[in-house]
């Protein structure tokens, strides 16, 4: 009988009360979890930046390793223009050497 009379006001207040009750157990539990969410992404974040960083001291020291090795290619480069120029003015000096001594006059 008692499922067929109406509910008393204070069944009315203490489901009020309980649900109130699990409304603010479940707001509890929703602002830990963003929290933990929020800290989770916030993690996140700061591995992402660190791995970016990474990547970007790697590239760096790859550009600059390849600019090392151009600067001494070119060096040598230099070098060996510098010798063969060197021999050419040799040449050059010898062949006016051998001119004087046969008379024969530079072109």
């Amino acid at each position: 009988m008692n499922g067929d009379l109406p509910a008393t006001k204070h069944d009315l207040e203490q489901l009020h009360s309980e649900v109130k009750q699990d409304l603010a157990q479940h707001r509890s539990e929703v602002k830990q979890d963003l929290e933990q969410l929020r800290t989770e992404a916030n993690h996140m974040h700061d591995d992402l930046v660190e791995r970016i960083s990474d990547c970007e001291t790697r590239l760096l020291q790859a550009f600059y390793s390849f600019a090392d090795t151009n600067n001494k290619r070119l060096v040598q480069g230099e070098a060996a223009t510098a010798l063969v120029i060197s021999r050419i003015i040799t040449l050059e000096d010898r062949v006016l050497e051998l001119e004087k001594r046969l008379n024969i006059p530079p072109l």
